[in-house]
């Protein structure tokens, strides 16, 4: 079916029964192709049927139909109309999507003021708007064909059509938004494929006056496990209780001492572990994060330089699941640190208590946590006295 000038010819002349469009010489009747409901299904005529689907339509007069709302909940959306919200993805650094230029869409860190990184749900056309380009919505490009999102002007097409759905962005013919490349960094390009649902495809809708604030130095970062800011020894219970150390870069084992390169700390905004001797660099697997040693290096938030306290098996790998272990389990002065696969090697660990008391005599808190494993190595964190970061 289509639209043509008018002529009043037999194929133009349609009569409505109350449930289908007809045509009155023809009786065949106004159908969805193949009874499909989705976005862009062609239409076209064919016979009446009971048993197809497809055919039947309601008809409303403008006006009368109801005004489109202007606020709430849209059901079958699930967004809120009109209501500026951050796409926040579920990645380590919790970045987000933003509008650059008017055009590309990438995934950079949180700026609350930017409005390129404000979006909203436009109840008329059922398209997610960008705040600072309001002509704009999120758009598939090439008419849908290409894996590739930008922000273009807004047609209300299939290819810019998306639902909030279980924590992915799903375009109406079941693609779903992603981080190209499943690299979480800074800029990174956001296309849409195929759900497989890894971290890389799913987000948090947030809208903007729901948004938490940044954590603060003291507050606990649940999903590292972390004190921000709060300086730490890393102590093993091998026999000497020696101290996470450095050696130029290299991580080691050292016996105490007073000198910042045995002391770190959690920082928020990279969400790495940082060293007290340079603030500039962090906890790193060697070999671009495909290596087994440890050492620190300039901060850069890669795979390699975030890991999680977990309680239970130590200081843990976000990606690859490796956890600290020490070289062979040896406790000799300036024996390496290593990752290793969580087996319950030497240097591993498999329970954990956490304790937290009160110095009254100084008013320090000190944080330990202390856990078993075979071989009995423990590793303490133990807040550095009078530290700042």
């Amino acid at each position: 079916m289509q639209v043509w000038g008018t002529n009043s010819g037999w194929f133009q002349l349609y009569k409505y029964d109350g449930e289908t469009f007809f045509n009155v010489y023809t009786k065949k009747v106004l159908a969805v192709e193949e009874g499909k409901d989705q976005e862009g299904q062609n239409v076209k005529i064919m016979e009446k049927s009971d048993k197809a689907t497809g055919q039947k339509w309601k008809l409303l007069y403008v006006d009368l139909a109801d005004p489109e709302p202007t606020k709430g909940l849209n059901k079958q959306f699930n967004f809120m109309i009109n209501k500026p919200f951050f796409l926040v993805s579920k990645l380590y650094m919790n970045r987000v999507a933003e509008c650059v230029s008017a055009n590309d869409i990438r995934l950079r860190t949180l700026a609350r003021k930017n409005l390129g990184q404000q979006f909203y749900f436009d109840g008329s056309s059922k398209t997610i708007k960008s705040k600072q380009w309001t002509d704009r919505s999120i758009t598939i490009q090439s008419d849908g064909t290409s894996s590739n999102i930008y922000m273009t002007t807004t047609n209300a097409r299939w290819f810019q059509l998306f639902k909030n759905q279980k924590g992915n962005i799903v375009n109406e013919k079941g693609k779903v938004i992603e981080v190209q490349g499943h690299i979480d960094r800074e800029n990174q390009n956001i296309g849409i494929l195929e759900k497989d649902n890894g971290l890389y495809q799913q987000w948090d809708v947030i809208y903007v006056d729901e948004m938490p604030k940044e954590l603060k130095k003291g507050d606990t970062n649940t999903m590292f496990g972390l004190d921000v800011e709060r300086p730490f020894f890393v102590v093993t219970t091998l026999e000497s209780e020696r101290y996470l150390d450095l050696i130029g870069n290299n991580m080691v084992l050292k016996t105490p001492n007073s000198f910042p390169s045995q002391q770190w700390y959690f920082d928020q905004k990279s969400r790495t572990i940082k060293s007290m001797r340079s603030k500039n660099m962090s906890w790193d697997i060697d070999g671009a994060s495909k290596g087994t040693n440890m050492s620190v290096a300039a901060t850069n938030s890669y795979k390699g330089q975030l890991f999680k306290w977990d309680g239970e098996s130590g200081f843990v790998n976000m990606y690859d699941g490796r956890v600290l272990d020490i070289l062979g389990g040896k406790d000799e002065e300036g024996q390496n640190v290593q990752m290793s696969k969580a087996n319950q090697s030497k240097g591993q660990v498999e329970d954990s208590v956490l304790r937290q008391s009160q110095t009254n005599s100084n008013e320090r808190t000190e944080q330990e946590i202390r856990f078993r494993s075979q071989q009995t190595i423990l590793h303490r964190l133990k807040d550095v006295d009078e530290q700042s970061c």
